[in-house]
């Protein structure tokens, strides 16, 4: 499997492609999603149903969805900009 950084990516989130043998990202997304009312807009129509989401949404506070993205937990996910500038070359 290839290696990922210091993500802590298993082989759960891989997939062998046949054709080159070579291994693919799997698009399963493990999202954050900030767990207050101000942000129900943006994920409205996947609450409903409307638009299916391509994983998993993990709804936290922002400062643990920042660890988690940062631990590699989530694959993607807002986070605040105090945490972004700390890490911006990672």
């Amino acid at each position: 499997m290839p290696s990922v950084g210091t993500s802590s990516f298993d082989s759960a989130h891989y997939a062998q492609d046949d054709t080159c043998g070579s291994y693919a990202r799997m698009t399963m997304l493990r999202s954050g999603r900030i767990q207050y009312t101000n942000d129900l807009p943006v994920y409205a129509a996947f609450d409903a149903g409307a638009i299916p989401y391509p994983g998993t949404l993990h709804a936290d506070v922002p400062a643990r969805l920042n660890a988690t993205l940062l631990s590699g937990e989530l694959d993607l996910s807002p986070i605040s900009a105090f945490a972004w500038a700390q890490h911006a070359d990672e």
